[in-house]
């Protein structure tokens, strides 16, 4: 079975049922698209690109934003028997260059006019013979080039009423098509060199949907609320594959700023997400707080002890006595109803994966009766390895194993894994194919640990420090306790080499202001606070206290503020918000250096 069969299966199954949900900006009301117009769309852009002589096996370039025109074109790229290549939209010029030179696409998929912009500033672009833009410009008298056509063209065209001639070559490449085959080619993101073209199978993918569908439970009366990069495996997989699958609905969220007004417009029952959504979300609910009276806030505190006592005793596997469960009733009732109404009030549970998720939100979360499950994985395990799920979850851990996934762990600690999930290989690299995968098992480069089961991450292998003592730390370990503070924006812990370990932070700046005031603390300019010895002082009191069960050599003993945050445009951090600690130290190695003198 391959994607594209198994995905339009259910056009006749569902009809007229929702499949999309999107918002267009000229439009104040939720939009959708039917299984049915779905369908028809994906048969129409698929005969588009056969009758303008794309091959089977040839590679596809797709550089959009989240929206319905994605998954379409990504299903009709796959039926036409061809192979897509996603490409972040925040990506640069120079970015969008490599991925065309290394994958060799001569069709692109654009969606705005800013894209095309970007796409036409590559050398490459010389070497594409048609782009398909989906946005039509807002300029009747807006310059198109020359070998671009737009996507509303091709639906309309005539070609919309004779797919059907058409019709038998694809069901002829579909026919053709094996799991076997290469279905997609997704560059990662590059932070430790060049990006990598990790080359994904049907097989992979549809693997990877189905172990997730038997472990967390979708159906067709789900909507799922899309906001992380369709171009990455997590959000492919767990955010539009296995829900399609299921017959489950799909909303795109407008922006990552409106996801908040979005939930509670649509009401959705899952969201997939990275450990910094739900960072921002926690600092959200507690900032609400600032302007309550004591009492409010006293209240919101024993709410969450007592949720927390709570849910502590229910993962034990006991049963809470009757008067801490009528407390937590009483809570529930006061306080968290409202909180679980502010995210649309349907809300079954959230998944987090890409990067550790910090106990405190996670219990957090938990105390207030919002579930989260943790997973873990890579783009080149399709990428789910292993995940928590609502019968079955440990608090600190990323879950168990999916079905038909094996795992292991190395003596040097690395996780190891091996199944029908592992990749086919780097694309055009053989070398780096085979520094990962030896005899089937694909060597992570994570950290961690397995007990009764269920999988710890403690780091990434070439992210471990090691100071001058010679003592191991795990930077991330610390990242994720620190990051919970609600004072902290971004965070990352350096010493490798160096005799102690200190951090760069980020401060949130508006917590920050409020503080300067609160301290009469005077400054002229941001950089000029963040350089404040009585702020500094202040952050240093609430990391100690935070790294109070740490051993010694693991603490922070210095940090810098920085007034200004890692940027995705510098390339500091990914477009699933990971830290590039290679370019972060590059940028601040004269403020990490001055750390270290001695004074």
């Amino acid at each position: 079975m391959t994607i594209p069969k198994k995905l339009l299966a259910n056009v006749g199954r569902f009809g007229e049922k929702p499949a999309l949900f999107y918002k267009e900006p000229d439009f104040g009301e939720w939009q959708q698209v039917s299984w049915n117009e779905f369908g028809r769309k994906v048969d129409t852009l698929a005969a588009y690109l056969i009758s303008i002589s794309l091959k089977k096996g040839e590679k596809v370039v797709l550089l959009s934003e989240n929206r319905p025109e994605w998954v379409i074109s990504d299903l009709a790229i796959l039926a036409a028997g061809a192979v897509t290549v996603p490409v972040y939209f925040t990506s640069t010029a120079s970015q969008i260059d490599h991925i065309l030179n290394d994958c060799g696409a001569e069709i692109v998929l654009v969606s705005t006019i800013d894209q095309l912009d970007k796409l036409l500033k590559t050398g490459s672009s010389e070497n594409v013979r048609k782009i398909i833009l989906m946005d039509a410009p807002r300029s009747s008298s807006a310059h198109i080039y020359k070998k671009v056509i737009l996507l509303s063209d091709i639906y309309a065209s005539s070609l919309a009423q004779s797919t059907s001639v058409y019709m038998t070559e694809i069901k002829e490449r579909l026919s053709e098509l094996s799991e076997e085959d290469l279905a997609s080619i997704l560059y990662t993101s590059g932070t430790t060199g060049p990006p990598k073209g990790v080359m994904l199978s049907h097989k992979n993918f549809l693997f990877n949907a189905a172990a997730c569908a038997k472990v967390i439970e979708l159906s067709e009366d789900d909507l799922l609320l899309s906001f992380l990069p369709l171009s990455h495996a997590f959000e492919r997989t767990a955010g539009c594959y296995l829900p399609l699958l299921k017959g489950s609905a799909i909303a795109y969220a407008e922006s990552i700023e409106k996801i908040p007004h979005n939930m509670l417009e649509l009401r959705p029952t899952i969201m997939v997400g990275v450990p910094r959504f739900y960072e921002k979300t926690y600092a959200s609910i507690l900032s609400r707080l600032d302007g309550q009276s004591a009492y409010k806030k006293r209240l919101f505190s024993w709410g969450v002890k007592t949720g927390e006592a709570w849910t502590r005793i229910k993962a034990e596997g006991r049963r809470p006595a009757f008067l801490l469960s009528l407390k937590r009733f009483i809570a529930d009732k006061l306080i968290f109803a409202r909180v679980r109404a502010g995210m649309g009030g349907r809300l079954r549970f959230f998944v987090s994966g890409g990067a550790p998720l910090s106990r405190e939100i996670g219990g957090f979360f938990d105390s207030i009766g919002v579930t989260i499950l943790e997973g873990y994985g890579l783009t080149e395990t399709s990428p789910v390895i292993t995940c928590n799920t609502l019968s079955h979850r440990r608090a600190g851990t990323v879950g168990r194993a999916l079905p038909g996934v094996e795992v292991r762990i190395e003596n040097d600690g690395e996780i190891a894994t091996k199944g029908p999930h592992v990749m086919k290989g780097y694309y055009n690299n053989e070398k780096a194919t085979g520094e990962v995968i030896k005899e089937g098992w694909f060597f992570t480069g994570d950290i961690g640990e397995i007990r009764d089961g269920y999988l710890t991450i403690t780091d990434r292998k070439k992210d471990l420090i090691v100071t001058a003592g010679g003592k191991n730390v795990a930077p991330q370990s610390i990242e994720t306790v620190l990051i919970a503070d609600p004072f902290i924006n971004q965070i990352m812990v350096y010493g490798d080499g160096k005799k102690f370990i200190s951090a760069l932070i980020v401060p949130d700046m508006a917590k920050l202001e409020e503080l300067a005031r609160r301290k009469k603390v005077y400054y002229v300019s941001m950089e000029g606070l963040c350089s404040d010895a009585a702020i500094i002082a202040f952050y240093m009191d609430r990391i100690d206290a935070a790294l109070k069960e740490f051993a010694p050599y693991e603490k922070v003993r210095k940090i810098a503020l920085l007034w200004e945050p890692f940027s995705m445009d510098r390339g500091e951090i990914t477009p699933t918000l990971k830290v590039n600690r290679k370019k972060i130290t590059g940028r601040y190695r004269m403020e990490l250096e001055k750390l270290y003198e001695d004074k």
